[in-house]
């Protein structure tokens, strides 16, 4: 039997929380630049750039992205110490984060599909 959605069945706070989350101009492209794998702050900085045609992203706006990406639980921080003195900083997707993206970026081909196109492809 299937059940034709209501007002009722919507998490208002949930959808907004999300939106928020990846909301940020640089969000989506910190988190498809970490896709394949971990990267240092400056591959980072570089891989983001290209993702961005060129255009470079700041320091102080990649490391505030980093932050609130780590905070929603999408990005970790680890330190390789093993070049001491200096302490590098590796980031890469959490599982959850690698888990769903899959999902996620299907989702959104299927809203941004054509009305009435059951592909999912825009």
């Amino acid at each position: 039997m299937h059940h034709e959605p209501s007002r009722d069945d919507l998490d208002l706070e949930v959808l907004e929380e999300f939106r928020h989350r990846l909301d940020h101009k640089w969000a989506l492209r910190v988190i498809a630049a970490l896709i394949e794998g971990p990267l240092r702050f400056n591959e980072l900085r570089q891989a983001v750039s290209e993702l961005a045609d060129g255009k470079p992203i700041s320091v102080s706006v990649l490391s505030e992205t980093l932050h609130d990406l780590a905070d929603y639980g999408l990005v970790s921080n680890t330190r390789d110490e093993s070049s001491k003195p200096i302490i590098v900083s590796i980031y890469a997707l959490t599982e959850n984060a690698r888990k769903n993206l899959p999902e996620l970026q299907e989702v959104a081909r299927r809203f941004l599909a054509e009305p009435g196109d059951q592909s999912g492809r825009p």
